[in-house]
């Protein structure tokens, strides 16, 4: 009975040290995981600094009964010397102080590094909500008032960049192409 108590004994040291060995190189491994890791995120260079964006334009391209086509043009300036993949972005479209569209648009595109750029964003609207929106001062004096804000979302990085502009359009010329012709 002595001789299975000291084996039992002997059995439970053997298995706590072979335990213990695996819990070390467990620990080896993960360590050594770890550190590659963190090698290779150190290689994957982040954005130094976050790309300026602007809204530089928005213009009225058509105006037809059954909608409104704009243009707002973004200026992007990315000063890193690397390249920045925007994600997505959202923008929404306020007319009068009336908002008419809110939209998100997946899909990537490029910012190239040490450069600017304009991107363009193509808006339509509908003609019957633009109309109830400010009616008669856009059919009175030609103006369109706008509020155009928005963000862009860098990829892989938690940063949106925000934008903003607001102003008025001179339309009365492409209202006055609406209105039939007094002959």
């Amino acid at each position: 009975m002595l001789t299975s108590n000291n084996e039992r004994s002997r059995q439970r040291t053997y298995r706590t040290i072979r335990h213990a060995n695996l819990m070390r190189l467990l620990l080896s491994v993960s360590c050594t995981v770890f550190l590659f890791c963190i090698a290779q995120a150190s290689r994957a260079q982040l954005p130094t600094s976050a790309p300026s964006i602007g809204v530089k334009s928005v213009a009225v391209d058509s105006i037809a009964l059954g909608y409104v086509d704009l243009s707002i043009t973004l200026n992007a300036v990315n000063d890193n010397s690397q390249d920045i993949v925007i994600d997505s972005y959202r923008y929404l479209v306020e007319v009068n102080e009336k908002q008419l569209l809110d939209r998100s648009v997946p899909g990537t595109f490029t910012l190239p590094a040490n450069k600017t750029s304009d991107v363009v964003i193509p808006v339509r609207l509908p003609f019957n909500e633009v109309l109830s929106s400010g009616g008669f001062q856009l059919l009175t004096q030609g103006t369109l008032r706008y509020k155009i804000t928005g963000f862009v979302k860098i990829a892989d990085f938690p940063m949106q960049i925000p934008f903003e502009k607001s102003g008025a359009l001179d339309i009365s010329d492409k209202i006055e192409r609406l209105a039939p012709s007094q002959q």
